[in-house]
């Protein structure tokens, strides 16, 4: 399992486990989609959004990632599904983009799921360990 839901005493809390990079911000992000909404599997490819995010540390990466979607949604109401996240470290920069695919948010299709303000940096954490990258990330809800 790539992705697995952490006890916290406020708030959500995910662990993720992958071998590579793009790999960890693609489950990462269906991670925050598990709790965005109900049925992520019913969310249609019908527009693109491209995100591009830069930062000093993978921590505020996968922070300014996330958040975007959580934007994206409480915005202009729309969901999408993760591509194929490019990340790549540059000097002293980290740098992402992803082409994501999605539509209008519809709750009688992707369902009722939690309202999630932030992305928090309290625990935010990613390190890459013997053969694969881990994530800890705590969602405000």
């Amino acid at each position: 399992m790539p992705f697995r839901a952490v006890d916290h005493t406020a708030d959500l809390a995910f662990e993720v486990v992958a071998p590579t990079l793009t790999a960890l911000f693609q489950e990462s992000a269906r991670a925050l989609l598990s709790v965005l909404v109900e049925h992520p599997e019913a969310i249609q490819p019908v527009k693109e959004h491209e995100v591009a995010c830069a930062a000093s540390t993978l921590e505020d990466l996968l922070h300014d990632y996330l958040s975007e979607w959580i934007f994206l949604l409480d915005a202009y109401g729309e969901i999408y599904l993760p591509g194929e996240p490019a990340v790549q470290h540059s000097g002293e920069m980290w740098t992402v983009m992803d082409r994501l695919r999605g539509e209008r948010l519809d709750p009688s299709r992707h369902g009722e799921g939690h309202h999630v303000k932030s992305v928090t940096y309290h625990g935010l954490n990613v390190e890459r360990t013997p053969g694969q990258y881990r994530a800890f990330f705590i969602l405000d809800v």
